[in-house]
C-alpha cells in the first residue's frame, strides 16, 4: 500500500510510504482497518491482510486440512518456509493443530513454527508500515482523562468493588486546550460515565493519557461501568475497552498492570513515561504526578493541592476546591506527556508496533521486531534463539567509599553502543547484517535534523528535540541488551559478553586516563565515571577540557556528557548518593534504595546523607540520638512508623493458603482479618508493630492504624529503635572518617 518514495531510510522507518496512520486494528477475518489523520479529521481504510507464520518444513503442515501458501526462504536460519493464510481463522487452525502435533507449545525450544500472536504487528511486519510518518506531534489528538473518587470511612484506599466508594469527578482536557469537568454533584455515577464516553466519541482523539491510568484510572472506570450497565463504547468502532495481564520492566523492578486497548486509540501512562525516564535520568526520584510536574517545572503557580486521603472530604464539603484540583492534575498530565511522549512518537515511526507499546514495551522486544521486519521483507529464513548463558555485568568498581567533592560524573553509556557499532560483537546468526546496520541508524538518527525535528511542534522544537534524543539514546542501550535477550532470535550470548567486556575495558582506560590528568576517579557505574577533578582547576570549561583530552585516546570519537555536583557519598559499587549545585539529594542502588523501609527509617536516612555530603558529618550521632528519642517519647507521628500493604487476593483465599501450610502468616492480612471489615483485593492497610522486644514476631503484633490511640501510644519502642539501629550501624562508621 506504498503512495509514495519511502521517506529516510526504509529499514529504520520500513517500505510503507503511507502518510499520518495514526491507528492499526484487525477488521473481521480477512482486513485490517487504517486510521489516518487527514486536514478534515480520520479516515479510515480496510485493507486486505494475510496472516502468516513461519515453519520449519513444509512437512511440517502436511496433513492440515486447510489452505495455505507455503513459500520457500533464503538462508540457513531454523524457520525458512513462510506459511501464508487466506484469512485469520485458517491461521488459528492451522496454529492449533501444529501445536497439537507436535505436542510442543509455539515458542518453546523444538517448536514447528514462528507464530506471532498479535495479528496487528503481524500486519505492521508484513506491509511495512509504521504511525506517523509526515505527521507532527502537534497533530496527534491527544485527550487526558483523570478520576476523583470517594472512599467509605474505615478503609484506607479507594476500591471500586466496594459498594459506598464512587467516582466523584472526571476531569479532561486535550492538546487543543479543551477542558471539561463532570461534575458528581451534577451527575449520577452512571450519568459521569455515559458523558464521559459522549466526550470521547465526539471529540475522537488518537490517544487517551492518565498518570497511573492502567493501575487506577482505567480499572476504576472499567468495574463502576459493570456495575450500572453503563456501555463504554470508546472505540473507533463502538467498541468497549479490552484488557489483558501484562509487566511492565524498569530496572530492576517489574510491575504488573492491566494493558488496555481501545480500539483505532492507544493509551498512554504518563506514570509509566516517567518510570522510564527516570532509568537514564536519575534526577527524577519520584514519579508520583505533583513530583514530575514540579521537576520538569510544569506545575502552575496557582495549582490547587488537597492532601489525596482527603478528597472524600473535601467533595462533602468543598466540591468547588476538589473540581479545580482535578483539573490542574489533567492539565498537568497533558503537560508531562508533551515532554515525554515524543521519543515514545518517534519510535512509533520506526518500530512495527502499536505507539502505546513504545511506551510498554521493553527496548529488546521492540528491536526484534524491527530485525523479523526486515528478513520477512527480503525473504530469509530465521534462527531460533541460542540457548541462556552466563551473562557478565558491566564493569563497576568503587575506588573512595564515603564522601567526595565536589565530583563530575562522565557519563559511559555510548560507549558500549560504540563497541557494537565497529562490527566487532554482532549476532552470529544475523546473516544480512540487520542488526549493526540498524544500530548505525539510531545513532546516526539523533544527529540528523529532519527524521527529529520535522515531527517537533511549531515554535522552540529544542526540548521536544532535546527529550526525544533522550529515548533515542535508551533504544541504542537496549540494542546490548538484546544480545542476552533470551526470547530473540537473533540473541547472541557471547556477543553481549564481548560487548560488555570490550566496553569495560574502555571505561577503565577512560578512568586511568583521568587519573593520569591528577583527577581522582571514586566510582564507577554502568552509567559513568564520578571523578573529583584536580585540585586548582576550576570553571565549567575545564572538566569538559579534562575529559576531551583523556577520551583523545579512545578508538572513536563519542559523546561523553558530564553533570557535576557538590558531592557524592559512595557506599559499595552502583550505589551512591549525591548532592547537586541546588542541594537537591539523588539517590542510587539498592543499598540506598527507600524500598521496604518505613517513612521514619526513609527520612533520617536522607537527613544523615544530607549531613554527611554537607560536609556535617559531626551532626549524625546527635541526629541518631534525637530519632531515638521521639521514638522512646511517641513523638513521631504514626503515619512515619506504619507499613502499609496491598492486599492482592482475598481473605479466605489467603486462609485458606495459610491453613494448606502455602503461605506464611502475613500481617496486614491478620489485621484486615481481625477489623471484621469487608476488605477486598485491592485494598491498602497500614499497619504498626505493638508487643515489646525488640525482636516480636511482627505478624502476631500487628495492629491497624485505626486502633492507635494517642492518648495511649502503644507502638513497641523497641522495635522501632533497633529498626533505627541497623541503619546507623551500617552508616555510622562514615561519619567517623571522611
Amino acid at each position: 500500500m506504498c503512495d509514495s518514495t519511502p521517506p529516510y531510510d526504509t529499514l529504520l522507518y520500513g517500505r510503507d510510504a503511507t502518510q499520518g496512520v495514526v491507528g492499526v486494528e484487525l477488521d473481521g477475518n480477512r482486513h485490517v482497518r487504517i486510521f489516518s489523520r487527514t486536514s478534515s479529521g480520520v479516515a479510515s481504510t480496510a485493507v486486505p491482510f494475510e496472516p502468516f507464520l513461519w515453519l520449519t518444513s513444509e512437512d511440517k503442515i502436511a496433513g492440515w486440512k486447510g489452505a495455505c501458501r507455503v513459500e520457500p526462504l533464503s538462508g540457513t536460519g531454523a524457520f525458512r518456509r513462510l506459511a501464508r493464510f487466506p484469512d485469520v481463522e485458517s491461521l488459528e487452525s492451522a496454529r492449533s493443530w501444529l501445536q497439537r502435533k507436535s505436542g510442543r507449545s509455539l515458542g518453546a525450544p523444538g517448536s514447528p513454527c514462528l507464530y506471532l500472536r498479535d495479528l496487528v504487528q503481524q500486519y505492521l511486519l508484513w506491509s511495512g508500515t509504521t504511525h506517523f510518518l509526515g505527521m507532527g506531534f502537534d497533530r496527534l489528538v491527544r485527550m487526558q482523562i483523570d478520576l476523583e473518587v470517594y472512599r467509605t470511612d474505615g478503609f484506607e484506599f479507594p476500591n471500586p468493588l466496594r459498594e459506598g466508594d464512587r467516582i466523584t469527578a472526571v476531569a479532561m482536557s486535550d492538546s487543543s486546550g479543551w477542558e471539561r469537568l463532570i461534575s458528581g454533584r451534577e451527575h449520577d455515577e452512571a450519568g459521569m460515565l455515559a458523558e464521559m464516553v459522549r466526550e470521547i466519541r465526539d471529540r475522537d482523539p488518537d490517544v487517551i493519557e492518565g498518570h497511573n491510568i492502567f493501575r487506577f484510572d482505567l480499572p476504576y472506570i472499567e468495574e463502576r461501568a459493570r456495575r450500572y450497565g453503563v456501555e463504554l463504547t470508546v472505540g473507533r468502532d463502538g467498541s468497549g475497552l479490552r484488557h489483558g495481564r501484562a509487566r511492565f520492566e524498569a530496572g530492576d523492578r517489574v510491575i504488573p498492570y492491566r494493558d488496555y486497548a481501545i480500539h483505532g486509540r492507544h493509551v498512554i501512562d504518563t506514570w509509566f513515561l516517567a518510570q522510564r525516564y527516570s532509568q537514564t535520568n536519575p534526577e527524577l526520584q519520584r514519579n508520583g504526578l505533583k513530583d514530575v510536574a514540579r521537576h520538569f517545572g510544569v506545575a502552575a503557580p496557582g495549582r490547587t493541592y488537597i492532601p489525596g486521603e482527603q478528597a472524600s472530604w473535601y467533595f462533602d464539603h468543598d466540591p468547588d476546591t476538589l473540581f479545580r484540583y482535578a483539573l490542574d492534575d489533567v492539565r498537568e498530565t497533558r503537560a508531562i506527556s508533551a515532554l515525554l511522549s515524543p521519543g515514545c512518537y518517534l519510535q512509533a515511526r520506526v518500530f512495527p508496533c502499536r505507539y502505546q507499546e513504545t511506551a510498554l514495551v521493553n527496548g529488546p522486544a521492540r528491536i526484534e521486531g524491527l530485525l523479523l521486519r526486515e528478513y520477512l521483507a527480503r525473504r530469509h529464513s530465521i534462527p531460533v534463539p541460542m540457548a541462556p548463558e552466563p551473562v557478565e555485568a558491566k564493569y563497576a568498581d568503587l575506588r573512595v567509599p564515603g564522601v567526595s567533592r565536589p565530583v563530575t560524573r562522565c557519563d559511559v553509556t555510548a560507549l558500549y553502543p560504540a563497541v557494537m557499532a565497529a562490527g566487532d560483537c554482532c549476532p552470529r546468526t544475523d546473516e544480512l547484517g540487520v542488526f549493526p546496520e540498524a544500530l548505525r541508524g539510531f545513532r546516526e538518527l539523533g544527529d540528523r535534523a529532519g527524521p527529529v525535528a520535522d515531527a517537533a511542534p511549531p515554535g522552540d522544537p529544542s526540548r521536544f528535540v532535546a527529550t526525544a534524543r533522550s529515548a533515542l539514546k535508551g533504544v541504542l542501550e537496549s540494542f546490548h541488551d538484546y544480545l542476552a535477550w533470551p526470547a530473540g532470535h537473533f540473541n547472541d550470548f557471547a556477543a553481549a559478553n564481548n560487548v560488555t567486556r570490550a566496553g569495560g575495558e574502555l571505561v577503565r582506560a577512560l578512568a586511568a586516563s583521568l587519573e593520569e590528568r591528577r583527577a581522582r576517579v571514586v566510582t564507577v557505574d554502568a552509567g559513568g565515571i564520578y571523578f573529583v577533578p584536580p585540585a586548582g582547576s576550576a570553571g565549567a570549561g575545564s572538566a569538559e577540557a579534562l575529559v576531551t583530552e583523556a577520551s583523545a585516546s579512545l578508538p572513536w570519537k563519542v559523546d561523553l556528557p558530564l553533570a557535576r555536583y557538590r558531592a557524592v557519598f559512595c557506599h559499595g559499587p552502583e550505589n551512591h548518593a549525591l548532592l547537586d549545585e541546588h542541594d537537591e539529594l539523588f539517590l542510587a542502588g539498592s543499598d540506598l534504595s527507600f524500598r521496604g523501609l518505613e517513612r521514619y527509617r526513609r527520612r533520617w536516612l536522607e537527613e544523615m546523607l544530607r549531613l554527611l555530603l554537607e560536609g556535617r558529618k559531626g551532626e549524625v550521632p546527635a541526629l541518631y540520638e534525637r530519632y531515638r528519642e521521639d521514638i522512646a517519647s511517641h513523638r513521631l507521628d504514626l503515619s512515619l512508623l506504619k507499613r502499609t500493604e496491598t492486599l492482592r487476593e482475598s481473605l479466605d483465599e489467603y486462609q485458606v493458603k495459610v491453613k494448606g501450610g502455602k503461605q506464611h502468616p502475613r500481617g496486614a492480612y491478620e489485621v484486615a482479618l481481625r477489623s471484621h471489615r469487608k476488605h477486598l483485593p485491592g485494598d491498602q492497610v497500614s499497619c504498626y508493630v505493638a508487643g515489646e522486644g525488640a525482636n516480636v514476631r511482627v505478624n502476631e503484633n500487628c495492629r491497624h492504624v485505626s486502633e492507635w490511640d494517642p492518648a495511649s501510644p502503644d507502638e513497641n519502642v523497641d522495635y522501632y529503635k533497633a529498626r533505627l539501629r541497623e541503619l546507623y550501624e551500617r552508616y555510622g562508621p562514615f561519619a567517623v572518617e571522611e
